[in-house]
């Protein structure tokens, strides 16, 4: 079958060998299996949440994704690093061509996670993207173009100190904010963090979080010179 990917007013054609319908549903599936390590404790395609609302214990995230002409061949799933559980895959069809589409998927906070994208062709999404966010603050997990080829994995974590703990600074400047500076220091001599301020800064109210080791003790100093 010949098959034409066009990319503004140039189309490429490329020759590709016709499968019959067993063998393009095999290598489907082959491909969702590439996809799934499934955790036999929980269901292993969770039903799609619309709401964005999920249990005390988990927190929404929000998949995005623009398809190209050929949606059919797209899959991806979200999976636990931490201890191999899948939250969520999913595949496409031909309905699907040229759309925007997004999906809540509730996840656990406290876990490392991997996002995993596959297009059977092995051209990615053409003119596509993706894109995943906290659904809770809005802020961007992940994103990535969709020149990947046949697939790419992408780690990222809810926690903005993986293995660590966010602490926060809230400083209200004066006038003179170029005089302040400050620090954070373990008492094993590492500084974790060492901030000043200019001009532009004065009378406004910082806020900064600093991710430290919960099982060390700190020194906070503040300076005005």
């Amino acid at each position: 079958v010949l098959r034409g990917r066009k990319l503004d007013d140039t189309t490429t054609t490329t020759t590709t060998t016709v499968m019959s319908p067993t063998l393009l549903r095999e290598s489907f599936d082959s491909a969702l299996h590439d996809i799934v390590s499934l955790n036999p404790d929980i269901c292993p395609f969770p039903e799609e949440n619309d709401s964005g609302e999920c249990i005390a214990e988990m927190v929404p995230i929000i998949v995005k994704l623009k398809l190209d002409g050929f949606a059919a061949e797209t899959m991806w799933s979200i999976k636990s690093t931490t201890d191999g559980t899948t939250y969520m895959a999913k595949s496409y069809s031909k309905v699907n061509d040229f759309t925007h589409v997004s999906h809540y998927v509730c996840v656990h906070p406290d876990k490392e996670y991997e996002f995993y994208i596959l297009d059977t062709f092995g051209d990615g999404i053409l003119d596509g993207f993706y894109s995943i966010h906290n659904g809770t603050t809005g802020s961007l997990l992940v994103e990535g173009l969709g020149d990947f080829g046949r697939s790419i994995s992408v780690p990222f974590s809810l926690s903005l100190c993986p293995g660590m703990m966010p602490i926060t600074i809230n400083i209200q400047l004066d006038t003179f904010a170029v005089e302040t500076s400050w620090a954070i220091k373990a008492a094993d001599g590492v500084e974790y963090k060492r901030t000043s301020y200019g001009v532009d800064d004065k009378e406004t109210n910082v806020i900064e979080t600093v991710c430290v080791h919960l099982e060390k003790e700190y020194t906070f100093s503040i300076w005005d010179s």
